[in-house]
């Protein structure tokens, strides 16, 4: 059985890096979806500089909390992120050494992260990567951490359990 969790939201704290590159645009905006298109496309190249993920991203240590306990159960473990590999590569170094602090360290089955040039909507890009995990590995999908509702709904028919996070912190369990 397969658990997938996202990593910006949920075991990544990356609100600084939002909050830098808003600033960056448009100081009166507190939220990405408030941006025109124009304004969203200079965002998401601010936003995913790999230079600001690795000086501003922290751990959510109630996330890695999460994982530790998914990885003792005997789950396998897949992160499903819609960050470049830069960032995710960044991040899961984050991870690995907040591990270390609870002398642990966790079989990670996959990580994935959205090719170049990939422009899917969240909740797309994860489901197709997500089905090719049930269908080619043959497992079931027993939960999906993620802070996008959209994303959360989208795996309705796909895991047992969906856990809907917000800031580090699982705000809403679905079944």
């Amino acid at each position: 059985m397969a658990v997938i969790f996202d990593l910006e939201g949920v075991l990544i704290d990356n609100r600084e890096r939002i909050k830098y590159a808003l600033s960056k645009i448009n100081n009166n905006i507190t939220s990405p979806e408030d941006l025109s298109h124009t304004e969203k496309t200079l965002f998401w190249r601010i936003y995913f500089d790999a230079k600001l993920a690795e000086k501003m991203d922290k751990v959510f240590m109630t996330g890695i909390s999460e994982l530790l306990k998914r990885s003792k159960k005997g789950f396998r473990i897949f992160i499903v992120s819609g960050s470049p590999k830069e960032v995710v590569l960044i991040h899961m170094r984050k991870i690995r050494k907040a591990l270390q602090q609870f002398s642990s360290d966790i079989s990670i089955d996959d990580i994935i992260w959205r090719p170049s040039g990939d422009r899917r909507k969240a909740e797309e890009f994860k489901k197709s990567v997500v089905r090719n995990i049930i269908l080619f590995r043959g497992l079931t999908v027993e939960e999906v951490h993620d802070d996008n509702p959209a994303v959360i709904e989208s795996f309705k028919s796909i895991a047992r359990k969906r856990y809907l996070w917000k800031d580090g912190e699982i705000i809403a369990v679905f079944t």
